[in-house]
């Protein structure tokens, strides 16, 4: 099971961020990209859409993704951030509603300019920042409430208080630095499938270039963050990466090595010397170092808090394994 759930993570994971981090690049299209060339309209065009139909696809995961995990726990941390969900799904709306008006406009208008092109990267910024702020804690905070138990609703005051702790800013960090990675490996993708149609097609590699542009500096960042994140893990999750757990080691030693291999191929990306087949090679390689991660942090999340605290069960079990 934890496998299934890993690879429905995977791909909630990868759709959130792409209509998240998406808009960005739209919005760098809309300010810095001149309205008559063709490789911003057709980057542009495309992700303006794709981030649509990703923030429909990434809520429907989500919803899979409550029902493959629920328990008591789980619906009482539901329970004590009603008021915060509830804000959230009006959030939620608010990111379709402006997403859905600058794909439009896109399609419609992919050369405008002056205001209008400024207004339309204004309306990406406020709907990337929205979701990019509010989802990441949201989500980290849910979990950590879900593991620690408790009664009544969570204010706004203890809910900052959550945002501050050290290993939910670290994940929330790791989370926002992913999205910027999955988001610019959908540019590679864009930009391999029309080289592929066309191998002269300028354009196309012009985009891919933008993708591992967009995703080389956060994949670097994220060997620090997660350093980071480790350290701040209670003990008894750090010896389930560190041996406790062979399966759940296996994949994070594996997941590092791709993920340096990862860096190699996203930089030769930035530089625009891959191949369409070198482009198509970093997006597997990245979804395989994805997948392995959310398997790892699954494992990790199975050590309950309240385990960590008084069960020295746990660490007799770790020990053994």
């Amino acid at each position: 099971m934890d496998a299934v759930i890993a690879a429905v993570l995977a791909l909630h994971l990868y759709f959130v961020s792409v209509s998240a981090a998406g808009p960005l690049g739209v919005l760098w299209c809309d300010w810095w990209g001149r309205p008559d060339d063709e490789a911003v309209q057709r980057g542009a065009r495309w992700m303006a859409m794709l981030s649509l139909l990703a923030l429909v696809v990434g809520a429907v995961l989500g919803l899979i993704i409550g029902f493959l995990v629920w328990d008591d726990a789980f619906r009482q941390a539901l329970g004590r951030l009603h008021a915060k969900l509830a804000w959230g799904t009006m959030e939620w709306l608010f990111s379709f509603v402006l997403t859905g008006i600058v794909a439009w406009w896109w399609r419609r208008r992919p050369d405008a300019t002056g205001w209008a092109r400024r207004m339309r990267g204004f309306l990406s910024l406020l709907t990337a920042t929205n979701l990019l702020y509010h989802f990441s804690f949201l989500f980290f905070v849910m979990q950590r409430v879900a593991q620690e138990g408790g009664d009544g609703p969570i204010d706004p005051a203890t809910f900052r208080g959550y945002m501050a702790d050290g290993l939910i800013l670290a994940k929330a960090i790791h989370f926002l630095l992913a999205t910027f990675i999955l988001t610019g490996i959908t540019w590679m993708a864009a930009g391999a499938s029309w080289l592929k149609t066309d191998p002269g097609d300028q354009a196309a590699r012009r985009v891919a270039t933008w993708g591992g542009r967009m995703a080389l500096p956060p994949a670097v960042l994220q060997l620090v963050v997660g350093l980071w994140l480790i350290t701040k893990m209670p003990t008894l999750q750090q010896k389930v990466i560190m041996g406790g757990d062979m399966a759940a080691s296996l994949l994070f030693v594996v997941a590092v090595l791709l993920a340096l291999w990862m860096m190699h191929l996203l930089a030769m990306a930035a530089l625009g010397k891959a191949t369409a087949k070198k482009l198509r090679m970093a997006i597997v390689v990245t979804m395989v170092v994805l997948v392995c991660m959310l398997f790892v942090a699954r494992k990790t999340r199975a050590v309950r808090v309240a385990d960590i605290r008084s069960a020295p069960a746990m660490a007799v079990r770790l020990t053994a394994a």
